[in-house]
């Protein structure tokens, strides 16, 4: 009774420290796994292509994430219309002052050209990404982004269409054919006609 209680004890104890040891170095495994597998990353933008550097401004702009906007600039006679809109939600006495105080503003404003508003972040972007003739597209991760040059992304491209579409080899003239049988019967003559004549 006393050596299977003693030996119940030691194959828990044997199971207990067989788990804590293959946790920790499951661990570490997994971290040299995923080392040498990853691309670089610049926190939310994957770079497959070494060869690729992405400015620090830019990909500050791209961390924000693909839902990332920036605020519109408004028009002097949107500007008097949400003045208009927020005056009327004051108390009855303050309207009156709360609308010319805005109005005060809003001629402030157009006076100096417009709502000063930060330069388009995403202009530089664009700008970049075309300059470098790069490639940007939406990861699979939640908010992250991943570039490519153009070659790789054609690469990539045309492999997932091989990868998902079937090849079919077809001679012109059998094509042309049906094309032209189905203008006849949807009754597009000169289309139908149109379609025999080319080569």
């Amino acid at each position: 009774m006393v050596a299977e209680q003693l030996v119940r004890d030691l194959k828990r104890k044997a199971a207990q420290a067989t788990e804590f040891l293959w946790a920790s170095w499951l661990k570490g495994l997994l971290r040299i796994k995923n080392v040498e597998k990853r691309p670089p990353r610049k926190n939310g933008v994957l770079v497959p292509e070494t060869r690729i550097r992405i400015p620090e401004k830019i990909s500050e702009v791209l961390n924000k994430g693909p839902k990332f906007s920036h605020e519109p600039s408004l028009r002097p006679q949107e500007l008097l219309a949400m003045n208009r809109r927020i005056s009327g939600k004051a108390v009855k006495e303050d309207q009156e002052s709360c609308l010319l105080e805005g109005v005060d503003v809003i001629t402030g404003v157009a006076r100096g050209g417009g709502l000063k508003t930060r330069k388009d972040l995403t202009a530089c972007v664009v700008t970049f990404f075309k300059g470098n003739d790069l490639r940007l597209v939406q990861s699979d991760e939640e908010g992250r982004f991943v570039v490519f040059s153009a070659g790789a992304y054609d690469e990539k491209a045309l492999g997932a269409i091989e990868k998902n579409f079937i090849s079919v080899k077809q001679k012109a003239t059998k094509v042309k054919k049906k094309a032209a049988v189905l203008c006849e019967d949807l009754g597009l003559t000169k289309l139908a006609k149109g379609v025999k004549d080319t080569q």
